[in-house]
């Protein structure tokens, strides 16, 4: 608790506080202070995915790779990996694995994102999944997946009840403030001299027209990282 002094004026009563310029805590918090809640699989509802991945195409006991490509308009599109990015990525996820299913998920998106993603790849191994799962079901995905590739979302931070194999983009706001806890989160961000331009002291407004600090995170080097931490 902060002290609080009173001082009491014939015209009303000042409230003098003694308080920070800054809205951090006084004493910092440690990793290892914070103990996580962890989600544990239901047999119903595990049965439950896997017969909705299967109706979708998706083979048992294949690699799966969730992608969230974005469901966000203008200006919150800033904080979204190119959609051609996503595109490429998909293409040598798919490449690489012939038994790979890339599975798109998250809320039905403003942009289209997950059903351009689908046509341009073009591929049966390439689902779109977004809408089409319970939380329940959506957490049991999380068990059977091989990892999730986002932008800065609250589907990463949703994820960190479970082990899977987090990979976030950051570039308009800043993983050191918003980056999901938990073991596996594995966050992109360039520190440009500009980022973060996202802050919630402008309301999360931006300039910004054009988002180098995510453009610049190139698909070579995403490919090679994902799979130097799942493998």
């Amino acid at each position: 608790m902060q002290h609080i002094s009173h001082s009491y004026l014939s015209l009303g009563k000042v409230m003098e506080l003694d308080s920070k310029s800054t809205p951090e805590f006084r004493f910092p918090i440690m990793n290892d202070e914070i103990v996580l809640p962890k989600f544990y699989s239901n047999a119903d509802n595990r049965i439950s995915i896997l017969d909705k991945l299967k109706n979708a195409g998706v083979v048992s006991y294949s690699n799966i790779f969730l992608i969230n490509p974005g469901e966000w308009g203008w200006p919150f599109n800033l904080r979204e990996w190119p959609l051609e990015y996503y595109i490429e990525l998909v293409g040598r996820l798919l490449k690489s694995d012939q038994k790979c299913f890339v599975v798109l998920v998250g809320s039905p998106s403003v942009s289209n994102k997950p059903e351009r993603l689908c046509q341009a790849v073009n591929s049966s191994h390439c689902v779109d999944f977004t809408g089409k799962a319970t939380i329940s079901e959506l957490l049991e995905l999380f068990l059977v997946s091989n990892a999730l590739i986002t932008g800065d979302s609250g589907l990463a931070h949703f994820a960190t009840l479970t082990p899977l194999p987090k990979f976030i983009f950051f570039g308009p706001e800043t993983p050191q403030v918003f980056r999901p806890l938990g073991e596996n989160t594995y966050t992109f961000f360039l520190k440009l001299p500009c980022s973060p331009c996202f802050s919630v002291f402008n309301h999360r407004n931006s300039a910004c027209m054009n988002n180098h600090c995510l453009k610049n995170i190139t698909v070579d080097y995403v490919y090679d990282y994902i799979m130097k931490k799942i493998n």
